[in-house]
């Protein structure tokens, strides 16, 4: 395929893009490519926020069916998270562990010793 066949179908996919973000059948102009694509983000674009906890398996945070995209995401975090915290050598989320005590201790009941 030559190169010129090649941006002719680059040119159409991003005409059939605006069209049908614009909900459009007329016809486009590469030269107004970039303001046709100004006038799509400049009002009907619907972004989301999202605030995400971690958690142990992999998230893909991706917006509701109704957003295009995202405007954010926030990721909680916990003061409790530091490396005085976690046993010595463990990695949690970037953080490696620096505790070196021993673990808790439980009290048998008195009527369990005998």
């Amino acid at each position: 395929m030559s190169k010129a066949n090649n941006l002719t179908e680059l040119l159409t996919d991003v005409a059939d893009a605006i069209r049908l973000k614009k909900n459009t059948t007329a016809k486009l102009n590469p030269q107004d490519f970039s303001s046709e694509i100004a006038s799509i983000s400049g009002g009907n674009i619907k972004l989301q926020t999202k605030t995400v906890t971690p958690e142990q398996n992999m998230q893909v945070i991706t917006p509701d069916s109704d957003y295009d995209g995202l405007s954010s995401v926030t990721v909680t975090g916990d003061d409790n998270l530091v490396k005085s915290n976690i046993r010595y050598g463990v990695n949690i989320f970037g953080i490696t562990g620096a505790y070196t005590g021993g673990g808790v201790t439980y009290l048998r009941p008195f009527n369990d010793i005998y």
